[in-house]
């Protein structure tokens, strides 16, 4: 007997970006709202977890992992050429995602114990033994390889969680600021992919994509990664970012992102690739010869790099595998604006005018908050119906 979510009288179990989008926008909106309550001290600080690494756990973890799960389930669904996870499976993963959110909202506030976290470590390894069989049966070897980064953020997962429950060697603590590169190493690949692709698509003009500088943008990050891994951050980090800087910033260069200016669908991801090899300059300035603090880098990574392509990129997806026409509209302009000020707020006034840096941070959660917050009301009413056109997902 077929029950109504298995019968998918469910639109928003359609396909998987519709609730990890729809959820994982709205993660995120609060838990900025909570995370700037606690920086400014309105609400007391958390009760047995140390404050930044739990904004840092669930912004990368729940946000920016939930994207990542809506979009890769999207996505791989077209690479092999099936109709996607959808209906009770997606329910059930979804669910094991969401979990993971209540626990990590109940236990800084002491009304679960801590043993509760390890519920969240089951979504993401169900993540990947849901996408590697269709993968490796269609031979998509080349797109197997987002497996293993999703591999790589989960080994930081459990090393953070490592550090939750009391362990206090530096690894268990450093997975935190680790992990948002194993997200960035996606965008270098993914957005490597679809920016150009947009582009030519949309506007037919030539885009560069030279072998050297493909490849050179994804292994110089790799050896970054290797470095940091084995030596820390230090100078020979700061150097490694460099070459990392300045490959993406030329393989960027052939993209004719210029052409895109009047479209504000086109040119976001443009600039999110952007704030790559700049986060990377900010980063190699850092820790080569202190210029800036550590935590400016970090924020153009997560902010910049992550928040603006999370954004860009779940307008557009939202708006094509819905049926919509891919078209901007004042909402969606409004919410990239907002958020490019988040990106500016948390960066650059507190490097300018450090005794704004309290209020610069404020001002950075809400911009950020309102961004998502637009994206939710311009586009819950897509991600819960069905598609104009009758098609499933």
């Amino acid at each position: 007997m077929n029950t109504p979510l298995k019968q998918l009288n469910i639109p928003l179990f359609g396909l998987g970006f519709r609730p990890f989008f729809l959820f994982g926008s709205l993660h995120s909106i609060l838990v900025m709202a909570v995370w700037v309550l606690v920086y400014t001290a309105v609400i007391p600080g958390f009760s047995g977890m140390n404050s930044i690494i739990w904004h840092i756990h669930e912004m990368v973890f729940g946000f920016a992992g939930a994207i990542i799960a809506g979009f890769i389930l999207t996505a791989s669904a077209n690479w092999v050429g099936i109709r996607g996870l959808h209906g009770l499976k997606l329910f059930g993963l979804f669910f094991c995602w969401f979990i993971g959110r209540v626990v990590y909202f109940m236990v800084p506030f002491k009304l679960i114990s801590m043993s509760w976290i390890v519920l969240d470590l089951l979504w993401m390894p169900l993540l990947i033994l849901v996408l590697a069989p269709p993968l490796v049966r269609a031979g998509k070897w080349k797109n197997t390889g987002l497996l293993f980064i999703l591999l790589g953020l989960f080994i930081c997962q459990v090393l953070l969680s490592f550090h939750l429950f009391g362990f206090n060697a530096e690894i268990f603590y450093e997975a935190g600021y680790v992990s948002p590169f194993f997200v960035i190493l996606l965008i270098v690949i993914v957005g490597g992919r679809i920016t150009p692709l947009f582009t030519r698509n949309k506007y037919g003009v030539e885009v560069i994509q030279h072998p050297v500088w493909e490849w050179s943008a994804l292994l110089s990050f790799y050896l970054f990664m290797i470095i940091l891994l084995v030596f820390g951050w230090g100078e020979t980090a700061g150097w490694a970012a460099l070459i990392v800087a300045f490959c993406n910033l030329v393989r960027l260069s052939g993209w004719n992102g210029l052409v895109t200016w009047k479209d504000p669908l086109y040119w976001v991801m443009h600039l999110a690739y952007f704030f790559i090899p700049l986060g990377f300059t900010i980063l190699w300035l850092s820790l080569s010869f202190n210029l800036f603090s550590r935590s400016i880098a970090i924020h153009v990574f997560n902010t910049g790099v992550i928040g603006l392509f999370i954004l860009g990129m779940i307008t557009r997806v939202s708006k094509g595998h819905t049926g919509r026409p891919i078209q901007s509209d004042s909402f969606i302009v409004t919410a990239y604006f907002l958020l490019l000020g988040s990106v500016i707020f948390r960066t650059l006034i507190p490097y300018l005018f450090p005794h704004w840096g309290l209020n610069a941070v404020v001002v950075s959660g809400i911009t950020w908050i309102l961004a998502f917050s637009i994206f939710l009301i311009r586009f819950s009413g897509m991600l819960f119906t069905v598609r104009p056109d009758g098609r499933p997902g």
